[in-house]
């Protein structure tokens, strides 16, 4: 009988090959996997070797611990006062200004103005036997159309002549005034009769003419300034003025000073006007001329008395919460032409004990983070302390104080 035999080798497999190079086929076979993973090792030892260095560089360059103290608060209260004036602690400066104001006012006052109308005439004598005639002052003459009107002179006129048995009238002329005042008298030239001769032969031989127009007669009402007006218009001007004049110096002063109602003071020096009573005028003018003067102080002065008289009052170891303090203030004298002021002033303002900072230092170096807020506590200056520091794992004070920084909180006014 003829055996068969089976190959039962894989044809991949080579019978003959050692297990090293199965090995290597093998890891030829898979590629690159054994690279990336020895490539993880190498960056897990950079970064715990960064991780190393950047701790150690902490503690050695952000490594530090802030202490932020609030000092005991005490308030402090003083009254005390300040005189003010021109060279002082606290300096009066004198503000003056002259100032002149003027203004338009109404007259209410009425007159009747009135003129009588006059002109010139010629008075003629025609008298037969001729003869002089005289006509005494005031002697009247009636136009012919009803207007009378007068000489206020005497009046002389000669004889008339005789010329180839004709009468030859002689004249004068004159000035004559209207009997009454008004526009009415100014009349056209006219022909006038003399009243007075009524009854006796000179009335037909005594006569008057005029060649042109009586003229100025007028009778109106017109405006007149009164006692009243001139009176009134005071009062309201230099009221007026005292209050502009009292702004105006209000201005001058800069900003920054203080003026107190009291310390500002006016007056009028002058006040009139150039027009009379019974001057006829519609309108008229009136002036007043003012003098102020006034005291003033520098808030920032008075602010430094202050401030400087509490540091004269508190011991050499308080320190002096600025911004606490307060003040207020009332007046018990001023004397504007003495330029002195004398204020009364209410005080207080919040202290408190100096820290000796390096003193602290040295307490808390080296010591845990409970000790230290325990010394801190003990300290009789101290109100509440607070400690920060970085990094946060870190729990002991350095021994290096240049490593602890210690400040002040900020202090509100309010805080006791």
């Amino acid at each position: 009988m003829v055996k068969k035999i089976f190959d039962i080798i894989p044809p991949e497999k080579n019978f003959l090959s050692s297990p090293v190079e199965e090995i290597a086929g093998d890891r030829e076979h898979k590629g690159e996997k054994p690279k990336k993973s020895q490539k993880r090792k190498i960056v897990l030892i950079f970064i715990g070797i960064f991780v190393f260095f950047f701790v150690t560089s902490a503690n050695f360059v952000f490594f530090e611990f802030n202490f932020e103290i609030l000092p005991k608060i005490e308030t402090v209260s003083f009254e005390q006062s300040v005189v003010i004036e021109p060279g002082g602690a606290v300096s009066a400066e004198v503000f003056e200004e002259e100032k002149e104001f003027w203004q338009e006012f109404p007259s209410t006052g009425i007159a009747w103005k009135q003129e009588r109308a006059k002109g010139i005439i010629q008075v003629y004598n025609a008298h037969n036997p001729p003869e002089s005639l005289t006509l005494r002052p005031e002697t009247r003459f009636l136009s012919d159309s009803g207007k009378y009107f007068y000489s206020p002179k005497r009046i002389y006129i000669p004889p008339a002549k005789i010329k180839k048995g004709k009468v030859i009238p002689s004249f004068v002329e004159i000035e004559v005034l209207a009997m009454e005042p008004g526009e009415e008298y100014n009349i056209k030239p006219a022909t006038f009769s003399v009243p007075g001769l009524v009854g006796t032969s000179y009335y037909y031989t005594t006569y008057a003419r005029s060649f042109s127009d009586m003229s100025g007669g007028f009778k109106k009402q017109v405006k007149q300034v009164t006692q009243e007006d001139l009176d009134k218009a005071k009062h309201i001007l230099e009221e007026k003025a005292i209050k502009q004049a009292e702004l105006s110096l209000r201005d001058k002063i800069p900003s920054g000073f203080i003026l107190l109602d009291k310390a500002l003071t006016q007056k009028i020096i002058e006040s009139s006007s150039l027009v009379k009573p019974g001057t006829e005028l519609e309108t008229f003018n009136y002036s007043v001329k003012t003098c102020s003067k006034a005291l003033a102080f520098k808030e920032s002065e008075l602010e430094e008395f202050v401030k400087q008289f509490v540091l004269s009052q508190i011991s050499e170891s308080k320190e002096l919460v600025e911004h606490s303090l307060a003040f207020e203030y009332s007046v018990e004298e001023i004397d504007i032409e003495a330029e002195k002021i004398v204020l009364n002033l209410k005080i207080s303002s919040n202290i408190y004990s100096k820290i000796d900072f390096n003193a602290l230092k040295e307490l808390v170096k080296g010591k845990s983070i409970e000790e230290a807020e325990s010394i801190l506590r003990a300290q009789p200056e101290i109100q509440e302390a607070k400690i920060k520091f970085f990094p946060f794992w870190f729990k002991k004070i350095p021994q290096d104080t240049k490593r602890i920084k210690v400040k002040l909180k900020e202090i509100s006014p309010q805080t006791k």
